[in-house]
């Protein structure tokens, strides 16, 4: 339920701070005392329009808050919508509005305004004189006979809506199947032509890799063996002026005078030996890897021909060789269902047959139990009806089926009523006046009081344009609804106004500078008072106090009854 509005510097309210109760909450107060305010601020938390100039004169910026604590049975579907934490059980909901800009929040968490939206969809309703009026609107009556059946009808229509969805798919392969045979042979031409193409370069995975470090080392062929050329020339000792020939004249010159100092000379002829071994050994390493050049430009024609196959290919097919692969197999698989046209075309047939045997029973199945329920409903709306003062009221929900399955199946419901004797059935915008309207939704959110999950409804001026008796039968039926529900009700009048669990009043204020609105909680004796200003206007004699005071004892007795039964 709602436990808590704050209001922060929105139109005339400076700040308030309202704790909702259990049960019926009524708000009242003089004409133009700012009650939509209220109300508008709620639908602007829950990520409604943003009004023009509903910052005020306090600040630059408007606030808004609501707290609820979550019922166990709305906590799961909220958690997999990700608006609840697991293990809790309130939820904070707010929505701070600066010029040009607005920032939703839930749990303390940036969401957009439709995240908000959601939240209150699960949370609350509200219904006003004719702006909430979803009776007005055919698409809802069907909505609205389903809520009453539950669960069962919930379920069936939820397999249909499936159905349907299988069906368009069969449906839409079947169309692609059955495409233009021109179109179906250029096709299989194509895709002959792109698998044989691919299946001809005989890829193998990384030899693009390869192929581009042979390509590198075959472009410098000839710099390679003239290097490699030099390099010889610099270690062979033939080539005078070489390292080689100077290291053969080293060894010439220390064995003449190794003999002189044999023991004192070991260490260098070791060495000079050592670097005649090297040079040695770096020759004919070069000999060998010069021996190994590939000495014909054959081997670069044959890799830079593979380098261009491989090219066009990833132009073509994909960015990489697997990629490449990977797109001639899945064009194969085209191939093959092409190829296999009559065979793929009989399978989806009888597919689409079958799939549409079991949506039409299922449909069947539906229409079947909702015309049962529209039985039910339509008696417990009338009796409804009846207890709002309603003399000879008859309702019908009128069943016409649509061209083609839909995942609502294929009913179309409208509500018919008539409210005078001898008048025909009409559809709802066409025979209820305003007063009229709202008793006829508070009817049917008594007779779906049982099955709505939503814990708090909230009614905006439901007494409009009725009085009297009618006004008492209204008041008993929101109590009645208030005793599993939250009900918040904006209200004139007293005979809805004495039946208050929880009474708010709310007035405007003003001094010489500025004017604002207010709203405090009542208690017994100010209800009275309240009630005292709606009997007697502004005029409150004693005998108009004794009224109000006997109005709400009257009104208290009268919900113990009806709680009671």
């Amino acid at each position: 339920m709602l436990q808590t509005l704050t209001v922060r510097n929105m139109a005339l309210i400076e700040e308030a701070h309202v704790a909702f109760g259990e049960g019926l909450n009524i708000l009242s107060g003089e004409t133009g005392a700012g009650k939509s305010i209220l109300l508008g601020a709620i639908q602007t938390a829950l990520g409604g329009r943003v009004p023009k100039d509903i910052i005020g004169s306090h600040g630059d910026s408007a606030y808004v808050e609501l707290q609820f604590s979550v019922p166990e049975d709305l906590r799961a579907p909220l958690r997999e919508a990700c608006l609840l934490e697991d293990g809790q059980d309130e939820l904070t909901v707010s929505r701070r509005i600066s010029p040009g800009r607005s920032v939703c929040r839930i749990g303390g968490e940036m969401v957009t305004a439709s995240a908000a939206a959601a939240a209150g969809d699960l949370l609350l309703d509200i219904y006003g004189q004719r702006e909430h009026q979803v009776l007005l609107k055919r698409q809802t009556h069907l909505e609205i006979l389903d809520a009453y059946c539950g669960a069962p009808v919930l379920a069936l229509r939820q397999s249909v809506a499936g159905h349907v969805k299988d069906r368009a798919r069969l449906r839409k392969e079947l169309d692609s199947l059955e495409s233009d045979e021109a179109v179906r042979r250029r096709e299989i031409s194509f895709l002959t032509f792109v698998t044989e193409e691919i299946d001809a370069a005989a890829l193998v995975p990384g030899e693009d890799t390869q192929l581009a470090a042979r390509y590198k080392k075959l472009t410098g062929q000839r710099q390679l063996q003239e290097g490699i050329g030099a390099l010889r020339a610099m270690f062979s000792s033939d080539e005078a002026g070489s390292v080689g020939s100077v290291i053969s004249d080293a060894m010439h010159t220390f064995s003449r005078i190794e003999a002189y100092d044999e023991e004192g000379l070991a260490a260098i002829r070791a060495q000079l030996y050592d670097l005649e071994s090297l040079a040695s050994d770096l020759s004919v390493s070069l000999a060998d890897y010069e021996d190994g050049l590939e000495s014909d430009g054959e081997a670069l024609a044959e890799v830079e021909a593979r380098l261009d196959v491989l090219h066009d290919l990833k132009a073509k097919y994909g960015d990489s060789i697997p990629d490449i692969l990977a797109y001639a197999e899945e064009q194969r698989q085209k191939l093959a269902d092409l190829l296999s046209y009559d065979e793929r075309k009989a399978s989806l047939e009888k597919e689409l047959a079958e799939a549409e045997a079991v949506l039409a029973r299922e449909c069947r199945q539906l229409t079947d139990a909702r015309r049962k329920g529209a039985e039910r409903l339509e008696k417990d709306i009338v009796k409804a009806l009846t207890e709002l003062n309603f003399a000879q009221v008859k309702f019908r929900a009128a069943f016409t089926e649509t061209e083609d399955y839909t995942p609502l199946g294929r009913d179309k419901v409208e509500f018919l009523i008539s409210v005078n004797p001898g008048e025909p059935l009409k559809p709802l915008v066409q025979v209820a006046s305003g007063g009229e309207l709202s008793r006829i939704m508070l009817a049917v959110k008594t007779v779906l009081a049982d099955t709505d999950r939503i814990p708090t409804l909230i009614f905006d001026e439901i007494d409009a344009g009725i009085s009297g008796r009618t006004a008492q039968l209204v008041a008993e039926k929101l109590t009645a609804i208030a005793d599993g529900h939250q009900v918040i009700c904006i209200s004139h009048l007293p005979q809805i106004v004495s039946m208050a669990d929880t009474h708010f009043l709310i007035e405007k204020t003003s001094d010489d500078t500025s004017t604002g609105t207010a709203i405090r909680p009542l208690t017994t004796e100010g209800s009275i008072g309240e009630l005292s200003r709606l009997i007697g206007g502004a005029a409150i004699t004693e005998a108009t106090r004794a009224q109000a005071a006997g109005m709400k004892e009257q009104a208290d007795m009268r919900k113990r009854e009806i709680r009671t039964r």
